[in-house]
């Protein structure tokens, strides 16, 4: 009885996982859309500028002076690279 238990719990097991990791792939290739994404190129001299930047307000202590122009230079960077 026993053997009889344990063979249908395996036979469950097996049956149910791979009906589901089928269904899964035939869900991922019928609804795949591809989209294109440009990356821009990465500048040294650019990216060193904008952490010389940071550097130059100094100990960024929060709730002094050069953490806030740090973070209003930051939002005011980042703002001008993103529409929201």
């Amino acid at each position: 009885m026993s053997k009889s238990l344990y063979l249908s719990a395996i036979l469950f097991l097996f049956i149910s996982c791979g009906g589901s990791a089928h269904r899964d792939e035939n869900k991922a290739e019928g609804s795949a859309e591809e989209t294109a994404v440009s990356i821009p190129s990465f500048d040294a001299d650019s990216a060193y500028y904008y952490v010389e930047r940071q550097v130059a307000f100094g100990p960024r202590v929060p709730n002094t002076e050069a953490h806030r122009e740090a973070g209003l230079w930051l939002a005011d960077r980042l703002g001008s690279f993103a529409d929201t």
